[in-house]
């Protein structure tokens, strides 16, 4: 998937939801790739993902927009008190 490609599956999920009277709304967690590969440092054997393949996965991740057909998007970040904080991502 490209970074521009449509969110996979997203469309007809979407949909659905649209033809049901629901607003559709997309929550996104921004990756964090150098914690990603701290953590995935500390596992063992089968567990641990090669990092060549957390590198691939972030380059494709993309933010969702309205573009794709949601009512609204969300960003949630953690709030360093073990917590979420969640925001408009509209735009």
């Amino acid at each position: 998937m490209e970074r521009n490609a449509p969110i996979r599956g997203g469309p007809p999920l979407i949909a659905l939801g649209h033809a049901h009277g629901t607003r559709v709304t997309a929550y996104w967690f921004p990756p964090d790739l150098a914690a990603s590969l701290r953590r995935n440092a500390t596992r063992v054997g089968r567990a641990r993902v090669p990092d060549v393949g957390l590198r691939a996965t972030h380059r494709r991740l993309r933010r969702p927009s309205p573009a794709d057909g949601f009512d609204a998007v969300r960003e949630v970040r953690f709030d360093g008190r073990g917590g979420f904080e969640v925001r408009s991502a509209d735009g």
